[in-house]
């Protein structure tokens, strides 16, 4: 029999339609909808999924953000906006900068993928 695993420390199982071996831990709460967001990673064996769990559980530990496949330069430069360039420069010269970012890079850039 399984033994259960203690809250925030993730699951490991193996994906029936591929044999991939999915590692999940919680790493937050949506602000908006209030629902739990939880990363993932996958391998074909069961210890790297293990590692890969691990490390993603320091990075959470440590206050990094986890690494998100699907983040695209319009979010990158926004959380940007957000975290970093209002606290370093004055508030019209970073309202500056996301302006010239949203008319010239999101238009062609804004799209793809980190």
């Amino acid at each position: 029999m399984a033994t259960r695993r203690a809250n925030g420390e993730g699951s490991v199982h193996r994906r029936a339609s591929d044999g991939l071996w999915i590692a999940t831990v919680h790493v937050g709460w949506d602000p908006v909808t209030g629902k739990r967001i939880r990363k993932t990673v996958s391998s074909k064996s069961r210890v790297e999924a293990t590692k890969k769990l691990r490390a993603m559980q320091r990075q959470i530990e440590d206050g990094l953000p986890v690494p998100d496949a699907t983040l695209t330069i319009e979010q990158l430069i926004e959380r940007w906006y957000a975290e970093g360039l209002t606290h370093q420069v004055t508030l019209s010269a970073a309202d500056n900068s996301r302006h010239i970012a949203k008319r010239h890079i999101y238009p062609t850039l804004g799209k793809k993928r980190v």
